[in-house]
């Protein structure tokens, strides 16, 4: 049996949006509309969770609406994440270029890690593995995020807030945490938005041979900025 070659995904769709990535392309304009779209529908599904979770609450709680109390402000992160933790780490291609390093450094500090990595990820792609983290509840976590640069290469500006808001409700409130910076370009619009401290690896700007990715004495600075955060006192 004779069989043919296999078909291309066309232009517009999700398929063709990633195989301009494999293929070092910029997407695009219908292919990143596609991406876009299929990050909303990505949002939308996210939102019909929270709604679940909320009418579970108020069928909980008899339906009264007087049992409902304003979530109190989280409180400032402490100065360091205590020894003994375990470090969460949820990132992208940055994270897997220096995962082996960051593991032995957080092993080194006292702390157990806990990295979940992916080339490619973004905001709103993180959501199972935090969601996943979470069904753990007797950790005693930190947790350090470090995403957004897939975000701000091929999202729009008005979608960043709103993803970024989606991620982080499901990091526990006190839960001390920490963001990477996002240092490419349009990055310091992308970090004004977080809410957590950031760590700042300005300082291996030089070690970026494509711009993004660190290359190996990168990775090893990045890796101290990181470690280097949560130890502070």
């Amino acid at each position: 049996m004779t069989t043919g070659p296999t078909p291309t995904a066309p232009h517009g769709t999700v398929s063709a949006y990633k195989r301009h990535l494999r293929n070092g392309d910029r997407p695009c304009d219908a292919c990143r509309a596609a991406w876009a779209a299929y990050h909303r529908s990505l949002r939308a599904r996210a939102s019909l969770v929270v709604l679940f979770v909320v009418v579970l609450l108020l069928s909980a709680c008899g339906g009264q609406r007087e049992a409902i109390r304003e979530t109190p402000a989280s409180p400032d992160p402490p100065s360091a994440c205590p020894k003994g933790s375990t470090v969460v780490v949820i990132g992208d291609s940055i994270t897997v270029a220096t995962s082996t390093q960051l593991t032995a450094a957080l092993n080194s500090a006292g702390y157990t890690p806990a990295i979940n990595a992916h080339s490619g990820r973004t905001l709103l792609r993180a959501i199972e593995p935090v969601a996943g983290y979470n069904e753990f509840h007797n950790l005693r976590r930190c947790w350090v995020v470090a995403l957004g640069t897939n975000d701000t290469y091929h999202l729009p500006a008005s979608e960043w807030q709103s993803d970024i808001d989606t991620l982080t409700a499901y990091i526990p409130k006190g839960e001390p945490s920490w963001w990477v910076r996002v240092a490419i370009p349009h990055g310091d619009e992308f970090n004004a938005l977080v809410p957590y401290p950031l760590i700042d690896w300005e300082p291996i700007a030089s070690e970026l041979p494509d711009g993004t990715h660190p290359n190996e004495a990168g990775a090893k600075i990045w890796v101290s900025l990181v470690v280097d955060a949560l130890t502070a006192s």
